[in-house]
């Protein structure tokens, strides 16, 4: 039996890669007005369940919880989209 223990670089990339992904998980940073903003999932989930509990008092939906990932789903998908709009526009400045 052996025991490596130093990793190949490929490994190494590979967990960068790996926390990467996670970090795009946990929390989006995106600017506004000049100002570096980041959003938690968490937080996003907290909301999300405010509203599905707003929803379900006034008799919108029947499944508070499914509503509550659908919506924080929705919102954490539209902001990766802004992220990457403001990327892409940081970009063209850069080339210009």
């Amino acid at each position: 039996m052996s025991v490596r223990l130093t990793p190949s670089s490929q490994d190494w990339d590979s967990a960068k890669k790996q926390s990467a992904k996670a970090s795009d998980l946990t929390s989006i940073v995106f600017d506004i007005e000049k100002k570096r903003v980041e959003v938690k999932r968490g937080q996003i989930q907290k909301i999300a369940m405010g509203l599905s509990e707003i929803a379900y008092s006034i008799g919108q939906t029947n499944d508070q919880q499914k509503m509550a990932d659908l919506l924080g789903e929705d919102i954490w998908e539209a902001l990766k989209k802004v992220k990457k709009r403001q990327e892409d526009k940081r970009k063209k400045k850069r080339n210009s």
